[in-house]
């Protein structure tokens, strides 16, 4: 999450292409998802600036089709289920959407000819389902046919090229038939490549997008022999991920590319290749294993559920190079492609999109060849009322925002809400509800006999909706045991340095769940200790409490920097963080001043913690869930942000092409090391990142550059699982004048666990763990004798915090 933030900074707006394709619940999490990286949870997409692109006359979601897109009329606010009320959301955040232009040119098929012509006309009409006779006779002049004059598929200019089809079943087998023939017109021999699969657990992706169905699991523990050639022999369709169980290559041949293996030169998945070469290796079952190489494309471990011959499902892993033979594709895997020899097998189309979709590939009528024949009845008739509607209400916001953009249009009108019903209806208002948008086409335009429909979402309020899973922990797992590596989560992914909220499992608890000793049953003697640790000047921190380590590290860091000038730095942390600092420095303070005895504590140092939490938690829900795991990364992103600029940052292109941007400002205190560097000095000396934008002169990704413009008393650096050597002493150039920080804590991450490291003003450092140390720390030396201090045990070092000396 951390490279995401950093790769978005100074980004103003975000394009999302292909939105036919989105349902009303994708729109939801990508809202979240922008929300959790921009760390703003109150607007939506996290207050960025979103442009959406597309064709709603093109293909709709995969899962649900009509019934879940962004248009649907079943999607409502008032459904009881947790996807439902996330619809409703995402159907709200898309009726925010309400500057709307329409790209009415045809930039694909610009030929001149009248062939040409009669084709733009077709698809013109095909877009709302209201193709006319003259339309599909001249459709029927494009199917294949061996009358003399006529266009063939034998015809050399559509020889092997991708036949678009309906259905995966005839995808596969057009591509077994096309390797065979290519092998034999080329006079090679086809090399077979087989996956190596082993039984894995259920997906737990595959089990949501396929919740609600009924599936027959297999009994099957081991993958003998004959299992295995039964996945072999299986059509690449027949598993969830479309990988291929054997695939046949020989050079030349054309493939298509299923995964994204590097988006910044256009290797992404639908991109079509050709094979040059390979390397291989024999696999566990005596059979060769793909790795290609060149690009280089390379076998990876994916899980996947298959399909048995007897209709039994199968969770396995399967390791293959994750490319298909390219003689055919489905007609969602040709969306944006144009095709300059456009064949397409059309029998089997269900609807007018995918008729639309798949004719509007070509760049002209005489590249453009229909096999069989198609079903006129799906192409005229008119579209479905949802979809008509939504085409009504997308002309009239574009002629709002052409009214708006040339000033003729009045205030009144333009601020006639944020969601579009109440623009519509202002702007129906103004012009008279009988107006029309002057380029809204024949089929969808309004009358007594087909009324506009006003839309009906309103007064759905954005927000990110809380989790109510019961999975609850093992009840094997002890929770009061002393072994961190007790403390494992339900769901884990592997080669991670922190926990990331979207792949854990919520963990309300359930009737086996043991008492936590938390807060509530500290004892008096508990808190005596505590206080005598502060007279005794040994640093003191949080027992661990309802998996808080991660708030255990940031708290008892803070807290023992705090403890060194404890009316300046309430002031420092009440000037630069009113929201999480402030209240922070309050609860130090009334843990600090009184005698535990005679006063009576108002709070104990745990106390101050879990008000944090519990803050975080109502700014954040879904990042800060009680009870639940969370990152280190997340907490410091949250509390360590401040009204002044930290950082500028400028964009500038290696090769020295002029960039005409402006400066970006940072906000935060925390900041994200993705760049490998020798040392954090050296790091911070040379700060820069990566950016997302690319020159528009030479194409190679832009670079930015940060200069620090303010002294923060406090800096964090997220590690990122960067091997760099952590200096004990840090300088930051600020206006030509060096300033010096000190490093005051660690924090490391393994075994899903976080743990720290104290550093006091002398030097000396203090190891803490609030399951093993408790509220105790543990001296380990000074840090100037402790060499690298990258790794803590098992444990490595995610997070460094300095203070300005």
């Amino acid at each position: 999450m951390a490279e995401v933030r950093s790769r978005l900074e100074g980004v103003d707006y975000v394009f999302f292409d292909e939105v036919s394709m989105l349902s009303c619940k994708d729109m939801y999490r990508i809202s979240v998802r922008l929300a959790h990286v921009l760390n703003n949870v109150d607007d939506p997409f996290g207050g960025m600036n979103m442009i959406f692109s597309g064709d709603f006359a093109q293909l709709p979601p995969v899962m649900g089709g009509e019934g879940s897109a962004l248009y649907s009329r079943t999607v409502g606010r008032n459904s009881k289920s947790r996807a439902g009320q996330e619809a409703a959301i995402g159907k709200a955040l898309w009726h925010q959407v309400t500057t709307v232009v329409i790209l009415r040119e045809n930039m694909r098929l610009k030929s001149t000819t009248p062939q040409d012509a009669q084709l733009r006309l077709a698809l013109e009409n095909m877009r709302y389902r209201a193709c006319t006779p003259g339309d599909l006779a001249f459709l029927c002049s494009l199917v294949s046919s061996e009358i003399p004059g006529w266009k063939s598929i034998k015809d050399p200019e559509f020889r092997n090229v991708s036949i678009i089809t309906s259905l995966n079943i005839h995808k596969d087998m057009v591509n077994f038939l096309g390797c065979h023939c290519f092998a034999q017109e080329t006079k090679q021999v086809l090399q077979e490549f087989f996956s190596e699969d082993t039984i894995s657990g259920k997906d737990e992706r595959i089990y949501q997008e396929k919740k609600g169905w009924s599936y027959r699991s297999a009994n099957i523990q081991y993958i003998s022999d004959d299992v295995q050639k039964i996945l072999w022999n299986q059509p690449h369709s027949a598993n969830s991920k479309l990988i291929p169980g054997k695939l046949f290559l020989c050079v030349g041949l054309p493939v298509m590319i299923r995964q994204n293996m590097a988006t910044e030169l256009g290797i992404t998945r639908g991109q079509e290749a050709i094979v040059h070469a390979w390397n291989s290796s024999l696999g566990s079952r005596g059979c060769e294993a793909g790795g290609l190489n060149v690009v280089p494309l390379t076998h990876t471990s994916v899980n996947t559920m298959c399909s048995m011959p007897d209709a039994t499902t199968l969770n396995i892993s399967q390791s293959m190079v994750e490319v298909l033979p390219n003689f055919s594709m489905t007609d969602y895997a040709s969306q944006g492609k144009t095709c300059i020899a456009n064949v397409m097998d059309v029998n089997n189309s269900r609807s007018h999109q995918s008729y639309y979709t798949a004719l509007s590939r070509g760049v002209s009528a005489q590249g453009t060849i229909i096999l069989q024949g198609f079903d006129a009845k799906k192409m005229a008739g008119g579209a479905s009322g949802a979809l008509r509607q939504e085409f009504r209400e997308l002309e009239l916001l574009d002629n709002i925002t052409s009214l708006h953009y040339r000033g003729k249009l009045p205030l009144k009108v333009w601020d006639g809400g944020d969601l579009r019903n109440g623009l519509i209806r202002a702007f129906r208002t103004f012009k008279g509800k009988k107006y029309m948008p002057p380029h809204i086409h024949r089929s969808v335009r309004w009358g007594p006999a087909d009324p506009f429909l006003d839309p009906s979402i309103e007064g759905v309020r954005w927000e990110i909706l809380k989790f109510i899973g019961t999975v609850s922990l093992p009840e094997s797992v002890d929770q009061k045991s002393n072994n961190p590596s007790a403390f494992i989560p339900v769901v884990q992914r592997l080669k991670t340095d922190k926990r990331k909220m979207d792949y854990m499992i919520s963990q309300e608890p359930g009737p086996a769940q043991k008492k936590q000793r938390g807060l509530e049953s500290l004892t008096d003697e508990q808190k005596i200790v505590q206080h005598q640790g502060l007279q005794l000047g040994v640093p003191v921190g949080t027992q661990w409490s309802n998996n808080s380590c991660a708030f255990d590290t940031v708290v008892s860091i803070l807290y023992n920097i705090w403890l060194g000038d404890n009316t300046d730095w309430s002031e420092q942390f009440s000037n630069q963080n009113e929201r999480f600092l402030m209240p922070l420095a309050t609860g130090f303070l009334q843990c600090n001043t009184q005698s535990p005895v005679a006063g009576g504590v108002t709070y104990t140092l745990e106390e101050v913690r879990d008000y944090m939490r519990r803050g975080l938690g109502r700014v954040s829900p879904t990042n800060f869930r009680w009870g639940e795991y969370t990152s280190v990364d997340s907490v410091l992103s949250h509390i360590l942000t401040t009204p002044d600029p930290v950082t500028t940052s400028t964009l500038s292109c290696m090769a020295g092409h002029d960039i005409n941007r402006g400066q970006a400002f940072s906000y935060n205190w925390h900041m994200s090391v993705v760049v490998e560097s020798e040392s954090l000095q050296a790091f911070v000396d040379n700060y820069r990142s990566q950016a997302s934008s690319q020159c528009g002169e030479c194409g190679e990704f832009l670079t930015r550059t940060y200069k620090f413009c303010l002294t923060p008393h406090i800096i964090s650096f997220e590690l990122s699982g960067q091997v760099l050597h952590i200096e004990d002493k840090l300088q930051i150039l600020v206006n030509n004048m060096r300033y010096e920080y000190q490093l005051r804590g660690l924090i490391y991450y393994g075994d899903s666990h976080f743990t720290s490291r104290i550093v006091d003003s002398s030097g000396m450092t203090w190891f803490h763990d609030g399951i093993i140390t408790g509220s105790q720390m543990v001296y380990e030396g000074y840090i100037s004798s402790m060499g690298n201090c990258l790794t803590c045990g098992d444990k490595t070092a995610i997070a460094a915090l300095y203070v300005l000396v």
